[in-house]
C-alpha cells in the first residue's frame, strides 16, 4: 500500500515548514488519478502515522483531480472523469496530458496557540 509512503513524504515536507511547535489543524492534498490513491487507505495511513507528532490533531483533506487530456486534432485540453473520453470535436483518441500531480495545497494552523499579546500592547 503506497499510501503510507505518500503520508511519510507529506510529513517530511510539513516538518520542513517554519511552524515552530504549533499544531496543524488541517492538511489539504490533491492528486491526479495516475497516482492511484485510494482515499480510504490514505486516511487510514494518515491516522496511523500522525500519533505523537504536531499533526496529531490534523485532519487530512484529500481532493482527487480529474484526468487531463489533449486533443491533437483541435489542440484542446480538457478535464474529464473518464480516461477514455473522446474530445468534443469527435476525436476518439485524445492523449494524456496530466493526471500524475500530487500537491500539498495548504496547511491550517490552530490560531489559539499564537501569543497575540505583542499585537495588543499599547505604549
Amino acid at each position: 500500500m503506497h499510501e503510507f509512503s505518500i503520508v511519510d513524504s507529506l510529513i517530511k515536507l510539513i516538518d520542513r515548514q517554519p511552524f515552530d511547535s504549533h499544531e496543524i489543524k488541517s492538511v489539504v492534498v490533491s492528486a491526479g488519478p495516475m497516482r492511484g490513491i485510494d482515499e480510504n487507505c490514505l486516511q487510514w495511513a494518515w491516522k496511523e502515522t500522525i500519533h505523537d507528532t504536531m499533526l496529531e490533531k490534523a485532519t487530512l483533506i484529500f481532493k482527487p483531480l480529474p484526468w487531463v487530456l489533449h486533443c491533437k486534432q483541435c489542440d484542446k485540453k480538457f478535464e474529464t472523469e473518464d480516461f477514455g473520453a473522446p474530445c468534443q470535436c469527435g476525436n476518439p483518441n485524445p492523449t494524456l496530458s496530466g493526471g500524475d500531480e500530487l500537491t500539498l495545497e495548504s496547511l491550517e494552523i490552530f490560531e489559539d496557540q499564537y501569543d497575540n499579546s505583542i499585537l495588543n500592547k499599547t505604549d
